[in-house]
């Protein structure tokens, strides 16, 4: 039987240990990658990307293709799965604000003012993650150096929603004169 997979496997694994590039070199590589053909689009397989992979289809069956950590990625392929990974990002960040608002009969402006914090607080906290900061005269680092999302947690929901239920039972939460609840902030300001 033969490996009819294409070799996408990154360059190298491990640390890079090449020497690092000067100021002028690194200019000279990003006027490259947005001038040339092989900079913008590269030769990477984009049908890869948008056709169906459907079970009941034959094709030949192949490895995905793979970059390495430090491997040089086209600039039209980084920017549409950049695009792609923030819209994903997205849905898991304004949900649970969206949710919470719900169950608390937020006004629509305090809804909008919930969701655009959450979105505000997880760029600012992503950007630390991803910045990695070393911490003066200490080992330690603040951040992960990592590409990665820092967004609101789904675990809070459950609490939050229990605490808002006995706070409507109890009456620390306005309801109006038929038991309808009211938005829940306007108790927590007496």
């Amino acid at each position: 039987m033969t490996n009819n997979f294409k070799d996408d496997s990154p360059d190298t694994i491990g640390p890079e240990t090449t020497p690092k590039r000067s100021f002028s070199e690194k200019g000279r590589r990003l006027v490259k990658a947005f001038t040339t053909k092989e900079g913008l689009v590269g030769d990477y397989d984009y049908g890869f990307l948008f056709k169906p992979q459907l079970p009941f289809m034959k094709r030949a069956r192949r490895a995905g293709p793979f970059f390495g950590l430090n491997d040089r990625m086209p600039v039209f392929l980084a920017l549409l799965l950049g695009f792609q990974h923030a819209l994903a990002m997205l849905a898991g960040i304004i949900t649970p604000p969206i949710i919470l608002s719900g169950s608390t009969n937020l006004i629509l402006a305090d809804q909008q003012y919930l969701v655009s914090a959450c979105l505000i607080m997880s760029g600012i906290l992503s950007m630390i993650q991803i910045s990695r900061f070393h911490i003066w005269k200490s080992p330690y680092y603040v951040g992960t150096g990592l590409i990665s999302v820092v967004g609101t947690s789904f675990a809070t929901i459950p609490v939050a929603t229990g605490a808002f239920s006995q706070m409507y039972a109890t009456g620390f939460c306005p309801s109006d004169a038929d038991g309808n609840p009211l938005p829940a902030l306007m108790g927590m300001e007496h």
